[in-house]
């Protein structure tokens, strides 16, 4: 480790984490929304 590179400021790659990340949201998000989708009392049923 050099003093050029320490505190430099810069991220090499590392995109597969932001993907995964954002990945992971979208199933939670779709999944959540499909829980209460199924969950939601319908009309009509008295």
């Amino acid at each position: 480790m050099t003093p050029e590179t320490v505190g430099s400021g810069v991220i090499q790659g590392g995109w597969e984490y932001i993907y995964a990340a954002y990945a992971l949201s979208w199933v939670m998000l779709i999944g959540y929304t499909a829980s209460l989708w199924f969950r939601a009392p319908r009309g009509g049923e008295e």
